[in-house]
């Protein structure tokens, strides 16, 4: 059941966290938080329209990892590399 690690928030795809429910019975509870508050994505076209030149360029279909709160923020507002 994926519905503990998949959720959406309204204006937004689904958010696909990095966790896994068997997470505590191998990670530290340090490694657990982490892994809940990061989220896997692929790139869309606003994402790439609004990355920030980064070093390597994104493009459409791109996985990758993002903070679930960070990835709310505006472009201009995020941290260096972040998409």
């Amino acid at each position: 059941d994926d519905s503990s690690t998949s959720t959406s928030h309204s204006n937004y795809d689904p958010i696909i966290l990095l966790a896994i429910p068997e997470d505590s019975n191998a990670l530290n509870e340090l490694q657990c938080f982490i892994r809940q508050n990061v989220q896997v994505f692929s790139a869309t076209t606003i994402d790439v329209d609004e990355s920030l030149a980064a070093r390597k360029r994104i493009t459409p279909g791109q996985v990758g990892m993002r903070c679930i709160h960070c990835a709310r923020l505006p472009p201009r507002t995020r941290a260096d590399q972040a998409i």
